[in-house]
């Protein structure tokens, strides 16, 4: 609630603190504190550095999984249930929230490293600790089915600047194209995609690829001109 009514960063951290050591495990305040920490403005609306905003998502997200028992997540999924079982339908859901929980906070994770790398000059150590997150997020959503529709957008982006990462252009290329293939994504995830296709092409040398997509984007999403 702190969160949604815009309380301060200090007003915020400390009641989570309290709450946090009474229960460490408690899976909803653990996610609440991911989603805070994946914030992009300061209290005073200016942008969050880089650099902060990655230690924080980061620091959330190693201590939700940390919470977590992969090993009993993984088993348990790994063989059938019965499904009419109220008892056994009560421990799947609660299973499935914490992989849910698993791979949201695997995917954060993934996501704010890839987007440090994606910028010129990243470092050696950068590019490794994106490449180590992104495979332990593979193992947890082999495909975007793995997690929610409003998480596919974040996932494309993420597992194509790991691709731009690696110099695999066209594979960078390729995740987002089926992803905007699908035609499903809103307005500003569809430009943000489009965006980096763009960025792509260019480094392909395919300039008319990268001008036929700018076109698109000011002909799907036009610049709103007050009248003077």
């Amino acid at each position: 609630q702190l969160r949604k009514n815009g309380a301060s960063a200090a007003r915020y951290s400390s009641l989570a603190d309290q709450l946090l050591s009474k229960h460490p495990k408690h899976l909803p305040l653990l996610l609440e504190c991911l989603e805070f920490a994946c914030r992009h403005s300061k209290d005073d609306g200016s942008p969050m550095e880089a650099d902060a905003r990655k230690n924080s998502v980061v620091a959330a997200a190693d201590a939700l999984v940390a919470t977590l028992e992969l090993d009993g997540i993984a088993q348990y999924f790994g063989v059938q249930h019965d499904s009419e079982n109220p008892v056994v339908k009560k421990e799947t859901k609660e299973m499935e929230e914490r992989r849910h929980a698993l791979r949201l906070a695997l995917l954060r994770k993934a996501a704010v490293l890839a987007d440090m790398v994606s910028a010129e000059g990243a470092s050696e150590d950068a590019k490794a600790s994106t490449m180590q997150a992104v495979e332990e997020l593979r193992r947890w959503v082999p495909s975007p089915d793995a997690v929610k529709e409003e998480e596919r957008d974040l996932l494309a982006l993420t597992l194509s600047r790991h691709e731009a990462c690696r110099n695999r252009t066209g594979a960078a290329l390729e995740v987002l194209r089926k992803r905007l293939a699908l035609r499903v994504s809103d307005s500003a995830k569809r430009q943000q995609l489009l965006r980096k296709c763009c960025k792509l092409y260019s480094r392909l040398g395919w300039n008319h690829w990268a001008l036929n997509t700018e076109e698109l984007m000011h002909r799907d999403f036009p610049v709103d001109l007050s009248p003077l």
